[in-house]
């Protein structure tokens, strides 16, 4: 074999990636996702340290400049694919990081419409919700079909009507999307329609409160309810019994941008805006600080770093079709880049060939 000519597997141990990938649900490492917009980060939060432990700026990702501005004010940040990924909605554009090497493997234009949510379909297609906008691309449901090999998407594959988008969530025992229309809560059904992602209005509940501007819409960890927040108040939504609970929280929690839960010994976390639609802080439902940031951070959401067993199934993984990975000087022929990585430690490996050339990598 010629010794020029070989590949070598390096398996790299991030301290933050091996903590962030998938972390265990202990009181040890409890990782918070942020959607943080006075710097336009992407990042994650260690709630026992106060640090931040992991950032993913724009401005640093490699994509072309003309599709940067798409994403430099995140508005939703939800771990998928069991703590790989982060999926990412901004004020015109939705993508998929991997938290491994802060590379955005698959994004899309969102045609504007100011997107404030978006949701991993089954078959690995997204969703996201438009709020209002002065443009006909506000106020929409859209879906996206989503091809590793091919992006960006500048189009999506289907747009349906949703006034005042702000959410949307798989509910995977149910089969149906669920999303809030400002004073209705939308189920859709999910399928193709000859060839073509399609959504179906199954059911229209009415919110509680008339409404009262929903939303956040998500899922409460190890149950089979969802977290609904409005400008006033904070609820859990069955969607077995189609019933709406109020949770009672500290009163000066109004308006909150986020809701997010954990198993035992993780507390449920929310937004509440100290400076119109954003804080440097979460705290948790009584009112004691969780997380609180730098004087000059604008958290518009937080989401504990756990797994999704509302909308995903266990062991949730990307496809098995994937854009294939080039040396890291972008010459020689293409590598599948492996997604699974180590249980426990959260390893990836970069393929590296003809050593000689690439001593010095």
């Amino acid at each position: 074999m010629n010794k020029s000519i070989f590949i070598i597997a390096v398996s790299l141990l991030f301290a933050v990636g091996t903590a962030v990938g998938r972390p265990a649900p202990d009181k040890k490492t409890r990782y918070i996702v942020l959607a943080e917009q006075a710097r336009h980060y992407v990042a994650i939060a260690d709630a026992a340290t106060q640090r931040i432990v992991w950032t993913w700026d724009v401005s640093k990702s490699g994509l072309p400049a003309e599709h940067r501005n798409w994403f430099n004010c995140p508005t939703e940040i939800k771990p998928v694919y069991g703590g790989l990924c982060i999926l990412v909605v901004s004020n015109g554009g939705i993508g998929l990081i991997r938290i491994a090497d802060h590379r955005m493997i698959w994004y899309a234009a969102s045609g504007g419409g100011f997107p404030h949510s978006a949701e991993v379909l089954p078959d690995g297609n997204i969703a996201v919700a438009c709020s209002t906008s002065n443009t006909p691309a506000g106020d929409k449901l859209k879906i996206y079909r989503v091809d590793y090999d091919r992006f960006p998407a500048t189009e999506a594959v289907a747009v349906y009507p949703l006034k005042s988008g702000h959410n949307v969530v798989w509910d995977r025992k149910n089969k149906v999307l669920w999303a809030t229309a400002y004073t209705t809560l939308n189920a859709y059904a999910y399928g193709l329609k000859e060839g073509v992602p399609a959504l179906t209005l199954c059911e229209s509940l009415p919110l509680p409160d008339g409404g009262a501007d929903p939303h956040d819409l998500f899922p409460a960890y190890g149950e089979r309810k969802l977290w609904l927040t409005t400008s006033e108040r904070l609820y859990k939504f069955d969607p077995k019994r189609k019933r709406f609970d109020e949770v009672v929280v500290a009163e000066e929690l109004r308006h909150l941008k986020s809701a997010s839960s954990g198993p035992s010994g993780y507390p449920t976390i929310v937004l509440r805006p100290t400076e119109q639609w954003w804080s440097n802080a979460l705290v948790a439902i009584d009112g004691t600080p969780v997380y609180t940031g730098p004087e000059y951070f604008k958290i518009y959401k937080g989401r504990w770093l756990l797994d999704n067993t509302f909308s995903y199934p266990k062991n949730h993984r990307l496809p098995a079709k994937r854009r294939p990975w080039r040396c890291l000087c972008g010459c020689g022929p293409a590598f599948p880049f492996p997604a699974r990585a180590a249980r426990g430690a959260r390893r990836f490996q970069i393929l590296i060939w003809n050593t000689r050339r690439h001593r010095r990598l």
